[in-house]
């Protein structure tokens, strides 16, 4: 009938937001080897210039 369990669905949500963050992580550290940013801001445009949108928020304990 083509029904799926929660596991499988948990499990494929898990495994493309293991793709995602090994994608983005990868682009951090080219960011870093590429530009050497010295201050946040550079880092925000370096990373823009790789294709990722860098969205900065604070969370409960105040940290950014």
């Amino acid at each position: 009938m083509g029904l799926t369990t929660v596991k499988q669905v948990q499990f494929e949500k898990e495994f493309n937001l293991k793709e995602i963050r090994t994608e983005i992580k990868r682009r951090h550290d080219l960011t870093m080897k590429q530009f050497q940013p010295k201050s946040f801001d550079a880092y925000l445009k370096a990373m823009e210039a790789n294709g990722v949108n860098v969205i900065p928020t604070i969370n409960n304990q105040n940290k950014l």
